[in-house]
């Protein structure tokens, strides 16, 4: 019988233990959601409330691929592994800068220059069989562009064969990466109470128009009908931000669709 309780502690001590590359600055949510980033933590109680855990981090695959497997120094015709777990800082308008850690940077002996490697461990590769998710698209090229490399690769690791892996390659989008730094400074402007001009759907991504069911930022929303994922845990908390915005009592984002459809044929 599984004990969730049980799962939870032993779950949060292993989270809490030290691992390389997370700490409270980091950047792994850039890609996502910015109206849940600002939320959890306008709202700690939450996380700690949810008996299902946190996601624990592939921190195991981490110390093999830059330990064992790609150690600093490891020199090949191709590349040179130049260093792990470096501290990349970008300015904020309110905090002082954010901080976090590229996995890996190398040398690409070939085209003289940089790339990053970023490492997700995960359950199925099936998700990423083509291309890297574009939310760790978007957190690996503003590594990629803080380091000066030229390009970056999103390495796929399967939790049960570290052998079992898919590497996707891009070149450095400095157009990206602005965009990236201008959301991380708005989440900055709005957890500092600097609002003005600011609406909540531009933070609440995939929450600014009607999606007619087409929207794929939608999916972080609502419970999955295949899996154990039960929702946005600060849903409701949006919910109020966007009543807040559109001047109306949202109880749901049944009934915030109903309202964006009815404005869409208004227009």
């Amino acid at each position: 019988m599984r004990d969730l309780e049980l799962e939870n502690w032993v779950r949060d001590k292993m989270c809490k233990a030290h691992f390389p590359g997370v700490h409270d600055f980091g950047w792994s949510w850039i890609g996502g959601c910015l109206g849940c980033h600002v939320l959890e933590k306008e709202h700690p109680e939450i996380k700690e409330k949810n008996i299902m855990g946190f996601t624990l981090p592939g921190s195991m695959g981490h110390i093999f691929m830059q330990e064992y497997a790609l150690p600093e120094g490891l020199d090949t015709p191709e590349y040179l592994i130049l260093g792990h777990e470096q501290k990349r800082f970008i300015p904020m308008v309110h905090e002082a800068f954010r901080m976090s850690s590229v996995d890996t940077f190398l040398l690409d002996k070939k085209l003289k220059g940089i790339g990053v490697f970023d490492y997700k461990f995960v359950k199925d590769l099936n998700w990423v069989e083509q291309d890297a998710k574009d939310e760790n698209r978007e957190q690996i090229n503003l590594y990629a562009y803080t380091s000066g490399a030229l390009w970056y690769a999103v390495i796929y690791v399967s939790k049960l064969n570290y052998e079992d892996i898919r590497i996707h390659k891009y070149p450095t989008d400095p157009e990206l990466a602005t965009k990236s730094i201008n959301k991380m400074k708005l989440v900055d402007r709005w957890l500092a109470n600097d609002r003005k001009g600011i609406k909540w759907t531009d933070l609440a991504l995939g929450l600014d128009h009607f999606s007619g069911g087409k929207n794929s930022s939608r999916y972080i929303c609502d419970a999955s009908s295949k899996g154990t994922y039960g929702g946005c845990l600060v849903q409701k908390y949006c919910l109020i931000e966007l009543s807040k915005q559109f001047g109306q009592e949202f109880t749901s984002l049944v009934r915030y669709d109903e309202f964006l459809k009815q404005q869409k044929k208004g227009k």
